[in-house]
């Protein structure tokens, strides 16, 4: 299976977002912006990612989709995945006093 490279799919999503926009299709213009915003996310494009998800939280708003409305503000507070775990470190062995 060929999957599409992430410059693709933004190309993609972007001529989506274009034409739902032009054909005042305010709900397909809501789903792009939300895909376009987790594909900006998943290659790490911050400033990107927050600014699309900002205007899908603000058209999910407008078009009262509460559910669309709950995904954006999740994914615009959390703009970055999780900081990698630190690597492991053994506790230090304690001292036992014995009588």
């Amino acid at each position: 299976m060929n999957t599409p490279t992430a410059q693709a799919a933004i190309l993609t999503l972007q001529q989506q977002l274009i034409a739902a926009r032009a054909s005042s299709d305010r709900v397909a213009e809501c789903e792009a912006l939300g895909n376009l915003g987790i594909v900006y996310y998943q290659g790490k494009k911050w400033h990107e990612a927050i600014a699309t998800f900002t205007n899908y939280l603000n058209l999910a708003k407008k078009l009262g989709h509460q559910w669309q409305e709950g995904i954006a503000y999740l994914q615009k507070t959390d703009p970055h995945p999780p900081s990698l775990p630190t690597p492991f470190t053994p506790p230090r062995p304690s001292l036992h006093l014995s009588r």
